[in-house]
């Protein structure tokens, strides 16, 4: 499970830009096609994904450089804006580990080990720090455009990237209060690509791929995710989704047995290497 939360973190911080490929199912471009930055960008918004709870199952595989780690099946819930949960299962559907996050903070259940780990957002160290909360990791999982430390979307909120042409879409670029750099890329009315930097050239590179429909709506069944420092890839993670309900009842339950010992998250991360 702290693997999938190095991947997870890893998925939340160059500038490479590839092209958004569609397969799976069939799309068709709607006529509205973006022709403008400001119709692009609000169809990032209006055209992305519609749920107040989302339930899938993940193929996940971490790598850090070129040397495989983990590769699990897992199950990603979500209740939108109140709290996201991994169960990391890798045999057969019994659960070995599972991560949960709410606005202010997080928990981790390691059942291999019998420990467990909670603490505050606040509390984690390192300068990408900031990056890691509830609200880019909900966005990122979930294929969506934001506003750093924003909850809520504002009526100027274009006023606050910069635009830069990249056809067939652009490039919507903004820097949040906590001092990072967050670069979005749009193709054909979809995010295709997110990226989170620092100013010591440490950056969280995003990838979606594979659209296709989740009833009516379109969904990435793909997300490639890089660490890169100083231009070199220090640990990669992909997922696939599949089962992708919406709105539908979820047991978001996390019991934590009485013999379980609580550890300083400080251990994990420093293991993972995001402190």
């Amino acid at each position: 499970m702290v693997t999938i939360i190095c991947g997870v973190c890893m998925a939340a911080s160059g500038i490479c830009l590839p092209g958004c490929r569609t397969r799976g199912a069939a799309l068709t471009t709607s006529p509205e096609t973006a022709t403008t930055a400001v119709h692009s960008f609000h169809a990032l918004r209006t055209l992305s994904l519609k749920y107040q709870t989302l339930s899938a199952r993940l193929h996940v595989e971490l790598a850090t450089g070129t040397e495989k780690l983990f590769s699990s099946q897992a199950v990603l819930k979500i209740r939108r804006d109140r709290i996201l949960q991994l169960s990391i299962q890798p045999f057969a559907g019994i659960e070995v580990m599972r991560f949960e996050c709410s606005p202010d903070s997080f928990r981790i259940l390691d059942r291999i080990n019998k420990r467990y780990m909670a603490d505050a957002f606040a509390n984690l160290k390192g300068d990408m720090q900031p990056a890691l909360n509830f609200y880019n990791l909900q966005a990122l999982f979930t294929n969506r455009i934001f506003l750093p430390g924003e909850t809520e979307w504002p009526d100027d909120a274009f006023l606050r990237f910069r635009c830069e042409p990249d056809a067939p879409g652009y490039i919507f670029r903004t820097q949040g209060r906590d001092g990072l750099d967050y670069l979005f890329t749009s193709r054909n009315e979809r995010l295709c690509s997110t990226e989170i930097a620092d100013n010591a050239r440490r950056v969280l590179h995003l990838d979606y791929d594979a659209f296709g429909l989740v009833g009516e709506q379109s969904f990435p069944t793909e997300i490639n995710a890089e660490w890169r420092v100083n231009g070199k890839t220090k640990g990669s993670m992909a997922v696939r989704y599949s089962n992708i309900d919406l709105d539908r009842p979820l047991d978001f339950r996390f019991d934590i047995p009485k013999n379980y010992e609580q550890v300083d998250p400080a251990q994990i991360l420093k293991l993972i290497g995001t402190s």
